[in-house]
């Protein structure tokens, strides 16, 4: 009966020590899911008339706006028609991947 207390309580630190880490593999499932989403938003926007639109640069890029760089692309980031694309891709992205 003592090993079988010794063992439950071994388990249960080792469980609770795991959850106390647990915030640094949201942050990576965080990251992994922005670049996903900015990947995705960039593949629309080139479907949808930009073929220069880039891909983002890494993981931290938590829109296309910050982050990718569109200098020399010849792609006027400012332009209403822009501005709408990007964000109607967004929000298509966002929907299939079950995000906000």
């Amino acid at each position: 009966m003592k090993l079988f207390a010794i063992v439950a309580a071994t388990g249960l630190a080792v469980l609770a020590a795991g959850c106390g880490g647990s915030s640094v593999s949201h942050e990576t499932t965080g990251d992994q899911q922005k670049l996903v989403l900015a990947l995705k938003t960039a593949r629309c926007m080139r479907a949808h008339g930009y073929a220069a639109y880039p891909d983002p640069p890494n993981a931290n890029a938590s829109s296309q706006g910050s982050g990718t760089r569109f200098s020399g692309t010849g792609i006027d980031t400012k332009s209403p028609r822009f501005q709408t694309m990007e964000t109607s891709c967004e929000q298509q992205v966002r929907k299939a991947l079950g995000l906000r």
